[in-house]
């Protein structure tokens, strides 16, 4: 399996347990976050990678002329069409749908380059270190999280550390074939 198929496996067993879509939802909205960018930093601890700050501002300006570009728009036209009151009509609500499947393709390009940006900074992984969570998610938020952020994070950290130790040793931790 490849690296950005092994770190999107990840990221969607993070994202689909108890609580977790409502907290990445949460920073999303009320603090700009980049989820892909923040559960990435997970994946990075599940190859036992720990990011330094300078490693995650060049993360972050890597993708973000993408997701300004890509998937803000398409998010923004999901987001508007969801309160529509043509999403009555069949048609509409089938649009919203493939909007929401490209936002979804959007984010997987963003976290290809991700990947490939890991890849070429650390060629190979270490052991998964589950305490490295601590310090790469905080990195990948905007500063200035509220008490309800704090929250959330404390929720998505705890779901990546159950995760990285819980990963079945199928999973290969190396980025090169």
């Amino acid at each position: 399996m490849s690296a950005e198929a092994e770190c999107w496996r990840f990221i969607g067993a993070v994202y689909t347990r108890p609580g977790v879509q409502q907290s990445c939802l949460h920073l999303q909205e009320r603090m700009q976050a980049d989820i892909v960018l923040l559960l990435f930093g997970g994946w990075l601890a599940r190859c036992g990678i720990a990011l330094s700050q300078d490693a995650a501002h060049e993360a972050t300006a890597l993708v973000r002329p993408w997701r300004e570009a890509v998937i803000g728009p398409l998010r923004a036209i999901r987001t508007t069409m969801k309160s529509s009151p043509l999403m009555a009509r069949p048609e509409a609500a089938s649009l919203r749908e493939r909007i929401k499947g490209d936002e979804l393709a959007a984010e997987r390009v963003e976290l290809g380059l991700l990947v490939g940006w890991a890849a070429s900074r650390w060629p190979q992984a270490v052991a998964p270190d589950a305490e490295l969570v601590a310090t790469n998610l905080p990195l990948c938020l905007p500063a200035g999280l509220d008490d309800p952020a704090r929250a959330a994070l404390r929720l998505i950290m705890d779901v990546c550390r159950e995760a990285i130790i819980e990963c079945d040793s199928s999973i290969n931790t190396h980025y090169l074939p």
